[in-house]
């Protein structure tokens, strides 16, 4: 099936910043984007083990500073391991 979107261009890649390609994709149809979205979640067994932790701590830092700027709420550990043990007993 042909996408109704026009194919994102390589030199249009290189100057379109990440918000803007963010904006792109979120601009097409459902079926579109999950079709993005697989392809990327798919890239993603490609990464080696140290790159998994590479990008686990980049998002611990990001929630960490999300935290400490006031603009993210974290949920008491104790909230947490309830809610586990509600879940998996």
């Amino acid at each position: 099936m042909q996408s109704k979107y026009p194919p994102i261009r390589f030199a249009e890649v290189l100057i379109l910043g990440d918000a803007q390609i963010e904006d792109k994709v979120l601009g097409m149809d459902a079926r579109e984007r999950a079709r993005i979205a697989l392809k990327l979640i798919d890239s993603l067994d490609d990464l080696t083990e140290s790159e998994w932790l590479d990008l686990w701590v980049d998002e611990a830092c990001r929630r960490d500073a999300e935290m400490d700027a006031g603009n993210e709420a974290g949920i008491p550990s104790e909230v947490v391991f309830n809610e586990l043990n509600e879940h998996f007993n």
